[in-house]
């Protein structure tokens, strides 16, 4: 059976469209990693920086301050005041 050229083409345009499907999918997956791994970060350093009113050692008073500089840009959420766990 002989494939026409409308099929061939058909064909080509359904396999382009699902590889870009596919490799927007893995962005929005790496974005969102990348966000929640940004967020679980600062609320470690903001949490241990409260546990221990203020003092830390050099490495980790660095995190703290790249954690407050990306709160204060906006693109973690802050620790709410009654945070038990740095976790949820």
């Amino acid at each position: 059976m002989k494939i026409n050229w409308f099929t061939r083409k058909w064909n080509r345009l359904v396999g382009v469209i699902s590889k870009w499907y596919q490799e927007r999918k893995t962005q929005i997956n790496w974005l969102r990693y990348w966000r929640d791994a940004r967020q679980r970060h600062h609320d470690l350093y903001v949490f241990l920086y409260r546990q221990h009113d203020g003092k830390l050692d050099d490495k980790d008073m660095v995190e703290y301050k790249l954690a407050k500089a990306r709160e204060d840009t906006g693109e973690v959420k802050p620790l709410p005041e009654n945070a038990t766990t740095p976790f949820g």
